[in-house]
Formats: C-alpha cells, sequence, structure tokens
C-alpha cells in the first residue's frame, strides 16, 4: 500500500498525473483482454511507457491499481447521485434509479473487465469493486440520508452494519449474475429485477424526501 502523505505530495506533480493516466490507460486495456491477476508488472509498465519505481508510487500490484481505478469511477457517481439527491424535486427512490442506471452504465462499459475476473478469478474483482463500494455506499446511507427500516424497536449500529452488507452483497449476487447470464446487459431487466427482490429500505421505495 502505497504511503498516503507521499501520493498526496505526488499527485500535485504533473508528471505523476501523466503517469497515472498512462497506467490507467494501460491496465484498462489489458484487463479487457485477460484477468488481471495474469497481468504482470512488466507488461503493464511496457504498454504505458512508464519504468517500474514508476509504477510504484501509484500501486503495488496491477489489481490493486485496477481496482482503485473503477473505484473512482463509481466514487464521481456516486457524488453525483448525492447532488442530485439533494436538489431533486423527484421521489428519493427515483432518483437513486437514475443513479443506479448510471452504475450500470459503468458496468456495460468495463464488462470485458468484470468478466474476464469473473471467469478466470472467481468474483474476486467484483466483491474487491463492487462489493466493498456498495457496502460503503450502504453504511453511507444508513447514518447520513433517509434509509427507513420497517421495525418498531430502534436499529443498533450491529444491525445497520449487518443490513447493509447483506443488501450490499445481494447486489454483487445480481450483479454476478447479469454479467455473466444477460449477454445483451439490458438494463431494464435488471432494474425489473432489482426492485422485485431487494428490500424496500434499500431501494429507498418507503424513503421520505
Amino acid at each position: 500500500m502505497i504511503n498516503s502523505r507521499l501520493r498526496l505530495k505526488s499527485q500535485a506533480d504533473p508528471r505523476w498525473t501523466r503517469s497515472r493516466n498512462a497506467l490507467r490507460e494501460a491496465v484498462l486495456e489489458l484487463a479487457a483482454t485477460q484477468p488481471v491477476s495474469e497481468i504482470s508488472v512488466r507488461s503493464l509498465t511496457k504498454l504505458a511507457g512508464v519504468d517500474r519505481s514508476t509504477f510504484y508510487n501509484h500501486a503495488a500490484t496491477p489489481l490493486e491499481l485496477l481496482r482503485d481505478i473503477l473505484r473512482e469511477e463509481i466514487d464521481e457517481l456516486y457524488d453525483a447521485f448525492l447532488v442530485d439527491l439533494a436538489t431533486s424535486q423527484d421521489a428519493p427512490h427515483q432518483v437513486q434509479e437514475r443513479a443506479f442506471r448510471t452504475v450500470l452504465q459503468h458496468l456495460k462499459i468495463r464488462a470485458e473487465i468484470y468478466r474476464a475476473s469473473l471467469l478466470n478469478d472467481g468474483n474476486d474483482l467484483v466483491m474487491r469493486v463492487i462489493g466493498v463500494q456498495f457496502v460503503e455506499k450502504a453504511q453511507d446511507m444508513f447514518n447520513e440520508h433517509n434509509y427507513p427500516i420497517e421495525r418498531a424497536a430502534e436499529v443498533t449500529e450491529f444491525e445497520r452494519d449487518f443490513g447493509s452488507r447483506v443488501a450490499a452483497l445481494g447486489m454483487v449476487g445480481g450483479i454476478t449474475t447479469w454479467l455473466l447470464e444477460d449477454p445483451a446487459l439490458d438494463e431494464d431487466t435488471f432494474v425489473s429485477s432489482y426492485y422485485r427482490f431487494m428490500p424496500n429500505w434499500f431501494t429507498m421505495i418507503n424513503a421520505t424526501s
């Protein structure tokens, strides 16, 4: 893991940004044609046109680099969702669905990468990226936004953590099925299944504005 203070200092350097962009394009290109577990630092740095020491300023492994890049893409979508949620006059679940479809677009764009990982590394990349993100975002929604739980008793911290992980990792299962069994990656099919099988509190159907 890269020292966070060193990384922040490096990010202010234009050379860091150039090498980051080069590594980003290289790892996305390679991961679309082979599982990330088979990508070597040598092949990655050769394609990016950087040396090994430069690579290690960004990540410890190709998997870590790819994970960070994909998570950054989803973070941008989530940040836009929170802005929309705060200003929209629509019902919360309608705002969420727009953001949700945007995430599905990310999955469609990166489908080859996620499928390569699913077919060769189990669900490793999906879990490391989508699973972690959904758990974190579900916990955020519990703590900072209106995600009502249909229970008379107050929900404990353990129950919030339990519920967020159950729902978020259930989403990973749904995404895995969608990526592997729906060649067209039809968003409407995914969304209809999402609303049919996910609990209301996770879909924000009962959330108030």
